[in-house]
């Protein structure tokens, strides 16, 4: 399951561009049902046929999103300015390690304020020297997302981050890896 849960866990996917996800886990099930298909929106849809005709169609769901942060301008230092995509919250933020689906990596920072810190006040520094820079490096309306590999923490937990949306993931490649012939049709 460790295997499967890396391979589903380690493409970058941010909210709306999952399709790198999707491809992941088409070639892991590839063998294990009968259609495979992406809908307008980058649903992936699997079906595995049921025996009975007359049987029930069951659906399992799970999202392959990753939340992240979508580039909003750009600071004359080289900075990137940053709003949120999904559900981040501020305390995990502060210096995370980002990665662009093109390669290009940062870290999240916020510009001191006096109070509490809000989105506004995120940015992403590339290394990029200057504006010029920066626009070279990624464009306005790029997706970054919290950069980590899956790893152990014990014998008996995994940590990654997009964790919360790809372990449903794993599981229903699992499920249809080990289910066998049903009456029942799987969706």
């Amino acid at each position: 399951m460790f295997d499967i849960l890396k391979k589903v866990l380690k493409p970058i996917g941010p909210s709306g561009l999952e399709e790198p996800v999707a491809a992941a886990i088409r070639v892991e099930v590839k063998d294990y049902v009968d259609t495979m298909e992406t809908d307008a929106l980058g649903n992936l849809i699997c079906v595995k046929k049921g025996t009975d005709p007359n049987g029930k169609k069951i659906m399992f769901s799970a999202h392959m999103d990753h939340i992240g942060f979508i580039v909003t301008g750009y600071e004359k230092e080289g900075f990137l300015r940053v709003t949120n995509v999904g559900g981040i919250g501020m305390n995990n933020s502060y210096n995370r390690h980002v990665v662009f689906p093109g390669g290009v990596q940062g870290v999240v920072v916020a510009e001191p304020v006096s109070g509490q810190p809000a989105l506004k006040n995120l940015f992403v520094d590339i290394g990029a020297q200057d504006r010029e820079e920066a626009l070279k490096m990624v464009s306005l309306g790029d997706v970054c997302v919290y950069a980590g590999e899956c790893f152990r923490l014990g014998e008996n937990r995994v940590a990654a981050p997009a964790m919360d949306d790809r372990c449903a993931c794993a599981l229903l490649v699992k499920l249809l890896q080990t289910v066998g012939e049903t009456q029942d049709t799987i969706i």
